[in-house]
């Protein structure tokens, strides 16, 4: 990916974001379940959501900076799914089977490939390629564009440079992206106890919307990335470990969900937790920023 300038960064990666969420919205409005198949125009929606979809596919990944085999791979899947739209058009096939296979269901195999290469600051991740070719439907590929841009490094740091303090070990907690009045972003930074936490540099990445933020933590298993967002009142903590330190530490943390094997036989983790204020959000965070197993953790697996 190539794009240089912060604001044409921060603009792009707003407006990925606003797609993620619109094109989401979209295909629950258009879910067979919420949609009576038998009333007279569903075709039309369906080839209309395909459509907006497809526009803001093309606009974010020329608008980030993907290059051009990715584009062309991205294309030839609209393609192939828009195929099997028209034979549903034709009676060939149904729309709720259409829908489940091509719009909406996300493959396990993929969700296991992208949290295996391309969580975290991996400097060895494989071209965004391999991970669309194994996506079929809209969904899955909305989902790998999700995790190539959250956890690209090379995204994150060409964010528009906001402030820096420091943290423990002489390391910097920088906050990057959109200055949003009283936003979730500038209450982690400025309100966690980072003078007690042991991290590397970490990034905190703030957006138009003042209660979400994305963190890209250095030297926290190995360099965990944590995605909060607010939902129905609550804050919704989703984290991924990209190297498990110490399994039984691990398995401790709050919201912890499975220890999966990766590639090099290096386990990773996802987990969930959910607070109802922003007080409680920092401190949990805290919490739990600190007790992820580190490197100097791993002897204990070996005892």
């Amino acid at each position: 990916m190539s794009i240089d300038n912060e604001n044409a960064v921060l603009n792009a990666v707003q407006y990925f974001f606003d797609s993620n969420m619109q094109i989401k919205k979209m295909m629950m409005d258009i879910a067979p379940e919420s949609y009576s198949i038998v009333r007279h125009g569903y075709a039309d929606r369906v080839f209309e959501f395909l459509k907006d979809a497809q526009f803001r596919f093309d606009r974010f990944t020329k608008e980030l900076g993907f290059p051009q085999d990715t584009i062309d791979l991205l294309h030839a899947k609209l393609d192939k799914i828009k195929a099997h739209f028209y034979e549903c058009e034709s009676g060939d096939k149904d729309f709720q089977t259409f829908y489940r296979d091509y719009i909406s269901k996300i493959e396990p195999e993929l969700v296991m490939f992208l949290d295996d290469k391309y969580f975290g600051h991996k400097l060895d991740k494989p071209p965004v390629t391999d991970a669309l070719s194994k996506a079929d439907t809209i969904n899955g590929l909305l989902h790998v564009f999700h995790h190539v841009v959250i956890n690209s490094e090379q995204i994150c740091e060409k964010l528009p440079f906001i402030a820096s303090r420091p943290a423990k070990n002489e390391q910097r907690i920088v906050l990057r992206g959109k200055v949003v009045s009283d936003s979730l972003a500038c209450e982690i930074f400025a309100k966690m106890p980072w003078d007690n936490i042991d991290c590397d540099e970490t990034s905190i990445i703030g957006l138009s919307n003042p209660n979400s933020a994305f963190m890209m933590l250095r030297g926290v298993g190995h360099a965990t990335t944590i995605k909060i967002e607010q939902d129905d009142g609550k804050y919704y903590v989703n984290y991924f470990i990209p190297k498990v330190c110490n399994v039984s530490l691990a398995r401790k943390l709050d919201g912890a969900n499975g220890i999966h094997e990766g590639s090099n036989n290096l386990p990773f983790m996802t987990g969930v937790f959910a607070c109802n204020d922003r007080a409680e959000l920092c401190d949990r965070l805290g919490r739990f920023i600190q007790a992820v197993p580190r490197d100097k953790d791993a002897e204990i697996i070996r005892s």
